[in-house]
């Protein structure tokens, strides 16, 4: 058994409650994810942030495409084409 490995890395035992928490003992996503120190419950944050971010962004995007697909939709069927996906 090897102590001085022990010793380096810290044993996190995390657990699930059913309700808010902020906690360092806590899962995340995965029993293997458990922030128990200051600096790896920032890096967590900061990566549920970036997620979020990355997520409204998608979004807007899907929209912004969705929008442009309708548009030319309606811009083929003025010019008297016919409209959709299949001819």
């Amino acid at each position: 058994h090897d102590h001085a490995l022990s010793a380096v890395e810290p044993k996190c035992f995390g657990v699930m409650r059913m309700y808010f928490h902020t906690g360092l003992d806590d899962f995340v996503l995965f029993r293997s994810w458990v922030p128990c120190t200051p600096a790896y419950y920032t890096l967590t944050f900061l990566a549920i942030l970036a997620c979020g971010v990355v997520s409204a962004m998608l979004k807007a995007i899907r929209a912004r495409m969705e929008q442009a697909i309708a548009l030319a939709a309606l811009d083929g069927q003025d010019d008297g084409e016919e409209g959709g996906w299949g001819g």
